[in-house]
């Protein structure tokens, strides 16, 4: 149940333009309340681990700063944005969609069609599925174990999950990684490693 508001407390612009932040599962609670529903831009917060849904895109905002991380299509790289007013839910380098996969955690840009790694120089891009730490911290999620930063995963209303990217991810999992397993980036069982990139006992392998 949502908390009680006075009457009153916010402007009609207030209702308009600015965005509520309601924690994970609760949307339709302040959506159809007699008094929260009012407000157009209503969004779910996830901030631990459990409170995340693998077919929702995120945005991802810094629970200290507020910024947002986006991917920067000029500079090919992950940056922020510094407020919610610059945020564009319509544009898919704004938006990130996490995958649970065999217990493991991977981040996915849906603009950039890339995963974060964490690299020496910090958090990079790359076209190969790696898996990302995640741990819930004292007010919002840590990721590739950053202890200095906490994430607020905000529900993107205007973008959906790339549902295809899972069937990259599926290979992955233990259950399908035993002894000498080779499979393609298709999914296909291979008898023998093929020249290229091959997955091989659920390790991502260069095969010559």
């Amino acid at each position: 149940m949502p908390p009680h508001k006075k009457e009153g407390t916010f402007s009609k612009q207030t209702y308009i333009h600015a965005m509520l932040y309601v924690p994970s599962g609760s949307w339709t609670d302040y959506a159809y309340d007699n008094e929260w529903y009012q407000f157009v831009n209503i969004r779910e917060v996830a901030t631990s681990e459990n409170e995340l849904v693998e077919q929702q895109a995120y945005m991802m905002m810094d629970t200290k700063t507020f910024e947002y991380s986006v991917y920067d299509p000029v500079n090919e790289c992950i940056g922020t944005l510094g407020s919610v007013v610059r945020i564009n839910e319509d544009n898919p380098n704004h938006s990130w969609q996490v995958i649970k996969a065999g217990g493991l955690y991977y981040l996915y840009n849906l603009g950039a069609k890339k995963y974060v790694f964490n690299g020496l120089k910090g958090w990079d891009l790359s076209d190969l599925p790696t898996p990302i730490e995640m741990k819930d911290g004292e007010n919002g999620i840590i990721l590739s174990g950053k202890d200095s930063q906490q994430w607020a995963l905000v529900s993107n209303m205007s973008m959906n999950n790339d549902k295809a990217i899972i069937t990259t991810i599926t290979p992955l999992l233990p259950k399908q990684a035993t002894n000498n397993c080779y499979y393609d980036f298709s999914g296909r069982k291979l008898q023998t490693a093929q020249k290229g990139m091959n997955i091989i006992d659920g390790r991502i392998v260069l095969a010559k």
